[in-house]
């Protein structure tokens, strides 16, 4: 999870009298603003929890006079360093009181009144779902209504999740981020001024997951789609033969059959990200990159007409990080989208490390990318099953203009790596 506060802004109360707001970006969106009494008021309720002990960093302190410039931006950079601890640490981070201050400010940041509301949920084949929930409900009371929806068995709601997409006249695809707990959906969804939708996917990386799937009629249907979806969006490449056969069970029908032999495409399961610009194997080099299977695929075209292929592992990757930088300021309460790119350090081979580079408007999604396939990989050594539970919480800080922010250790390179050289 990527947490920062990358700028103020001077707004007024009800009353007239001038504050501060910090403007708190989540995964590189502006989820809220807030004021410091209200996370002076967060500090002091997880104090009191004592179950979780006291937070990792200390609060700023209130000052009885005004702040000068240097003091305000000094108080937002403590701010911020306070939000990206609580986020490290899975009590804080996972703890009601967290995820209840992050959705009430996201509620009167835009000033949302509770109430009952039709939201438009889409399958990634486009079909469209109208569903009755309220202006302020959680993503998982959102996710669970649109179970409910399609019929699918509560048991099985948490290998699927929901994500905010984006998609331009020519059909281009691209996945904006998942959507957190702590966040309404509706909401985030009337903050793109419904340029975006609200997509149902699998949740999982692993494909051998399929199978608990496979015998439910519902859930088998959710991923025939998306699995056909994905085919038709070309980003399975399969071989001519393959290609062939899948074209044939898909006209016969044959479901299970098709999604037990989809499996064989290379990039199965995988997800794409739209062009960009990478430093491998030479700088600024355009690439289509996908990530799947614990690895990041990077595709180059040549002048030829070729396409040339990287594979990064994932148990490879050192540590990653995220850079930021802001242009200007959009005028208003939202500040201007902030730029990334996200680097790993990779272990090209036994004694030699080296970073590459990613310039990318989905560099934070594939952050995300990232952790979530560590996490499974971490859940597989540890013999847990796949089940519903909160990702470790990974923070960054931002820049005002550009900084390299903090890295991210990868929990997999030791124990896995070194077999994989």
């Amino acid at each position: 999870m990527h947490f920062s506060i990358p700028d103020t802004v001077d707004l007024k109360d009800e009353n007239g009298v001038s504050y501060i707001g910090y403007q708190i970006h989540v995964n590189g969106v502006h989820h809220c603003t807030v004021r410091y009494r209200q996370m002076f008021e967060l500090n002091e309720q997880l104090k009191r929890d004592e179950e979780q002990g006291r937070p990792p960093v200390n609060f700023p302190p209130k000052k009885l006079l005004s702040l000068t410039p240097a003091q305000m931006e000094h108080r937002r950079d403590l701010l911020e360093k306070y939000l990206q601890s609580l986020s490290q640490m899975g009590g804080f981070a996972k703890s009601e009181a967290f995820s209840a201050f992050l959705l009430r400010a996201q509620k009167e940041t835009r000033s949302e009144v509770s109430e009952h509301v039709q939201i438009k949920v889409y399958l990634v084949n486009g079909h469209e779902m109208t569903i009755d929930v309220m202006t302020t409900s959680q993503t998982e009371e959102v996710l669970q209504a649109v179970v409910k929806s399609v019929n699918l068995p509560d048991h099985l709601t948490h290998y699927f999740t929901l994500y905010m997409v984006k998609s331009d006249k020519q059909s281009q695809f691209t996945l904006v981020r998942k959507l957190q707990d702590f966040e309404s959906p509706y909401i985030s969804l009337k903050q793109s001024s419904f340029t975006h939708r609200i997509v149902l996917r699998k949740s999982y990386w692993d494909n051998a997951f399929d199978e608990d799937l496979l015998d439910d009629r519902v859930a088998m249907n959710l991923i025939f789609v998306q699995a056909v979806s994905e085919m038709d969006l070309n980003w399975l490449h399969p071989t001519a033969v393959l290609d062939d056969r899948l074209q044939k069970l898909r006209a016969v029908g044959s479901k299970k059959e098709f999604l037990r032999t989809i499996r064989q495409c290379r990039y199965y399961n995988y997800t794409q990200f739209n062009q960009c610009m990478t430093s491998y194997p030479s700088h600024r080099c355009s690439t289509i990159i996908l990530a799947g299977n614990n690895e990041l695929i990077f595709r180059i075209s040549t002048p030829e007409g070729e396409v040339k292929e990287g594979c990064f592992k994932v148990t490879r990757m050192r540590c990653w990080r995220i850079t930021s930088s802001i242009d200007g300021q959009s005028g208003d309460t939202d500040p201007a989208s902030p730029q990334h790119e996200i680097s790993f350090e990779y272990l090209m081979s036994k004694d030699k490390l080296q970073w590459i580079n990613i310039q990318s408007e989905q560099a934070i999604m594939m952050s995300v990318c990232l952790q979530g396939m560590v996490d499974e990989l971490l859940r597989k050594r540890q013999g847990n099953p796949l089940r519903k539970t909160k990702s470790r919480q990974v923070t960054y800080a931002a820049g005002r203009e550009r900084e390299e922010l903090s890295l991210v250790e990868n929990g997999v390179f030791s124990g896995i790596g070194d077999d994989d050289l």
